[in-house]
């Protein structure tokens, strides 16, 4: 008997690990759907299941649920996002004057979706709460 390689193009899960070991360590591949995940987030994946590997083997006494899998630089990226999504709101409105504000701006935008239903803002203004 002897292996040979094969290539599936269709992939039955969501996304699934393969890990077969090999004299020169473990061998990691993903077969995932493309049209749920990109490459980039597929490689940042197997990125922190590296990065965990290497704790695990460096720190085998730990619990693996209390392990960081983000690398430094995607720590000080985060950390960067948050700091420019922050929102100075005015102090003297409140969260109804905001809105109304924003209804006056974009009043047939979408303002609600759910399960394939839209309420425009003008529409969600006038819903009437019973």
């Amino acid at each position: 008997m002897s292996t040979e390689a094969f290539e599936n193009n269709v992939s039955k899960f969501e996304i699934t690990f393969f890990a077969n070991e090999t004299p020169n360590g473990l061998m990691i591949s993903v077969q995932y759907r493309s049209d749920l995940y990109s490459e980039r987030m597929i490689s940042r994946m197997t990125e922190h299941f590296k990065e965990l590997l290497q704790i695990v083997i460096k720190e085998s006494d730990h619990k693996i649920g209390l392990r960081q899998m983000l690398s430094k630089e995607e720590e000080h990226q985060l950390s960067a996002e948050i700091i420019l999504q922050r929102v100075i709101y005015p102090k003297d409105k409140s969260i109804v004057d905001l809105f109304e504000d924003r209804v006056k701006r974009h009043l047939h935008a979408a303002a609600v979706v759910f399960e394939g239903k839209e309420l425009s803002y003008l529409e969600l203004m006038n819903v009437q709460i019973s």
